[in-house]
């Protein structure tokens, strides 16, 4: 496939208007709504039998609704699709939309009976079910945690298999990424003028939840120093020039003090985003970059962690503003590769954490070094930008695969992909 703006623009169009494999709407008795959407199953039953189903988080929120679970679904579908040549499993998104007499605030998780009606009525669907379906269950998400997966299962059955991220290894990816792009940008530097060259790298986080935290944790393993770190359970930034300490920043959010450490330095929630800092990891909510702050951005490398962070005229914008962004699809699919080894049969319980997290560094460090590669193949920030890019080589994988299957593609569709 030829990787042009008019070939990519196309392509994206066209898989965004297909329907979906599956859609559920479910307006349950309580006033709950359950929903799952199964985007696309084209990849893994071509290549891989075993994982011929759609796999996603769950959000649990009152405005989640039928058209944002298909839009993430069709997200999870190109996230999935990009660990290894053959991909993991297809991209589905699972929602629960609570009655507004219910508020929602962030943190809620939704109550036992609400998952056990959200399970027996969703159950038939699942892979796992009576029926053999396409839906890979519940995942990570908004609201919707490993806890909340492991009752789903267990209401359901016992000693299930469950497929959840329970080890936080998607934030461990990023990470991850994160050392990838930077060890990419050192070694091709004169390729990166205006990208610093430093031995230690400012890092700000937005957002300590499942995602968060293990991204702090890990990046301070990794030797870097993460500099500030927002949530809303601070209802602040926390800002420490000489690397904040892991183990009290997390102390601090579990007891949900006020009292931070007197060498943190608290400003205002939303002072994440502007601070004058090397890199800025996105890992809270979606839409807090946009057109309206794109230009307050100081940040030279943005690895989104939460989905849609950056809007896609933000996306442009830092693109001719010569910020690296790599996407959320290419930088958290971890979360997939750990739910693959929980269902590995092969994989013994005890060495789960340890596989997931070298299956997931092994497919970053390759997937990282292949989107960059192509990034400067085609121009650098003179040519299409890393989003266009994964979002085309997820695209070529997928109907590449719904060829093969048979499905129905249209001809000008497939010029472009066997072009």
């Amino acid at each position: 496939m030829k990787y042009t703006l008019e070939n990519l623009t196309k392509l994206t169009e066209w898989y965004n208007s297909r329907r979906p494999e599956l859609t559920v709407e479910i307006d349950h008795p309580s006033g709950y709504k359950f929903l799952v959407v199964v985007d696309n199953t084209a990849l893994p039953s071509y290549f891989n039998k075993n994982l011929h189903f759609g796999k996603g988080g769950t959000r649990y929120t009152n405005d989640v609704n039928i058209d944002e679970t298909t839009m993430l679904a069709k997200r999870m579908t190109l996230k999935n699709a990009l660990p290894g040549e053959r991909g993991l499993y297809g991209g589905a998104k699972s929602a629960i939309q609570a009655p507004s007499k219910i508020k929602v605030k962030t943190g809620d998780m939704p109550s036992d009976y609400i998952i056990s009606c959200f399970a027996d009525e969703t159950w038939r669907y699942h892979v796992l079910g009576p029926g053999n379906g396409k839906w890979g269950g519940p995942g990570c998400d908004m609201n919707f945690n490993e806890s909340c997966i492991k009752k789903y299962i267990d209401f359901l059955i016992e000693d299930g298999k469950t497929a959840y991220d329970i080890n936080g290894i998607a934030g461990k990816g990023v990470a991850m990424m994160v050392k990838t792009v930077l060890d990419f940008v050192y070694e091709n530097k004169n390729e990166f003028p205006n990208f610093p060259i430093k031995d230690s790298y400012s890092i700000a986080i937005q957002g300590l939840g499942a995602m968060g935290k293990p991204i702090f944790k890990r990046l301070t393993d990794l030797g870097h120093k993460v500099v500030a770190v927002s949530d809303l359970i601070f209802n602040a930034t926390l800002v420490d020039k000489n690397g904040l300490d892991y183990s009290k920043i997390i102390e601090v959010l579990r007891s949900e003090s006020s009292d931070i450490y007197e060498e943190v330095e608290i400003r205002p929630l939303d002072d994440i985003l502007y601070l004058d800092c090397d890199i800025l990891i996105p890992a809270a909510i979606g839409n807090v970059i946009s057109s309206k702050n794109v230009d307050k951005i100081k940040a030279s490398l943005i690895v989104e962690a939460a989905n849609f962070p950056i809007t896609e005229e933000a996306r442009e914008d830092l693109h001719r503003k010569k910020v690296l962004v790599i996407p959320g699809e290419s930088a958290n699919f971890g979360g997939s590769v750990a739910a693959s080894v929980e269902l590995d049969p092969k994989v013994k319980r005890e060495n789960t954490v340890k596989e997931s997290l070298e299956r997931t560094d092994k497919f970053i460090i390759k997937h990282g070094n292949f989107l960059l590669n192509k990034f400067l193949s085609f121009g650098g920030f003179n040519g299409i930008s890393p989003y266009l890019i994964t979002n085309g080589t997820s695209l070529e994988r997928i109907v590449k695969a719904m060829i093969e299957r048979g499905d129905i593609v249209p001809d000008d569709i497939k010029k472009i992909i066997l072009d």
